[in-house]
């Protein structure tokens, strides 16, 4: 089977600054695959590499099978950047017809393709417009259409809903799924909640380097804690009453965040002991306002960054 992506010893330098540095990475396909790392980390590079906009200084990287300057995936791979950038003064569905048109639809087949697009996303209402007369939101929601024109067989999205408010943010990540048994994904986000929502594996960098590529359930564990946030802080009753309960290995408060426990347990029966738990603390007087049972990607991510470091 053709691997989605290859590299082998892939290293980037800006002049003498390294921004990658030796990724070794095999990723098959199909896949959704999250790009996770602190700011500087080398995301953006590698997709650029991977994109093609952008060669590497040494090392090799094969994306579906070719080089990714070649001819031979041209059109099955897209990129959105974390900026859409569209042209001063021509209607948004205009561009968006063009760029179909030059990937070979013809003329009515290009104004069907973005048409279906535009409604998928809600965002025929303002595509008419010229680009500088849209927010930069609705720019960016009109920059995922065009990353998915004949839908790629990869498509490579940077912070793809970074800056949009909540409901445009959920309908492209509802957009996305509707995509994910056609296409494969690799997206780069700061929001780990949102990858652990659509991905299946997840590559994480540091400075330029792969800490790891492994699948998110190896990370985010299921049914070994709860964490609970409160109305107000625990008192030390409540505290007392769930130390006591026999499947509970630890309790840890957090000092910066009162109102916040973590539980630690071992259960067999891990949704009826969360249900427990749930009615004790109602019982004694308290609001639940937050409740997520088992290991976050958030905190599998920190962990590896921090045992690298």
């Amino acid at each position: 089977m053709t691997r989605l992506i290859e590299t082998e010893g892939l290293s980037k330098k800006y002049r003498a600054t390294p921004a990658l540095t030796d990724i070794n990475l095999s990723i098959e396909k199909p896949v959704c695959t999250g790009l996770v790392g602190k700011n500087g980390a080398g995301k953006t590079t590698l997709l650029s590499i991977l994109s093609g906009s952008i060669r590497q200084s040494s090392g090799t990287v094969k994306v579906l099978g070719h080089a990714p300057q070649g001819s031979a995936i041209k059109g099955k791979v897209s990129i959105l950047l974390q900026d859409a950038h569209f042209k001063k003064g021509l209607p948004v569905i205009s561009q968006l017809e063009h760029f179909a048109r030059l990937q070979g639809f013809t003329k009515q087949a290009a104004r069907d393709e973005i048409a279906d697009l535009l409604r998928q996303l809600n965002n025929a209402d303002y595509a008419g417009k010229n680009p500088e007369q849209l927010s930069w939101g609705q720019r960016k929601r009109l920059g995922i259409v065009q990353a998915f024109i004949g839908q790629p067989e990869l498509v490579l999205l940077d912070e793809p809903t970074a800056g949009l408010d909540p409901l445009a943010a959920h309908d492209v990540r509802k957009f996305i799924r509707t995509y994910t048994d056609k296409s494969s994904f690799i997206i780069s986000s700061h929001n780990l909640y949102e990858i652990e929502d659509i991905c299946s594996d997840v590559v994480i960098l540091d400075k330029g380097r792969l800490i790891a590529y492994t699948k998110i359930t190896e990370l985010a564990g299921k049914d070994n804690s709860l964490k609970i946030s409160l109305d107000r802080a625990p008192s030390e009753e409540l505290l007392n009453a769930l130390s006591q309960l026999p499947e509970i290995i630890d309790l840890k408060t957090d000092s910066a965040n009162q109102e916040k426990i973590t539980l630690y347990f071992a259960s067999k029966q891990a949704d009826k002991f969360q249900l427990q738990v749930q009615t004790l603390i109602i019982d004694q007087g308290f609001s639940l306002v937050h409740l997520h049972r088992g290991k976050a990607l958030v905190d599998g991510v920190l962990d590896l960054v921090d045992a690298e470091n």
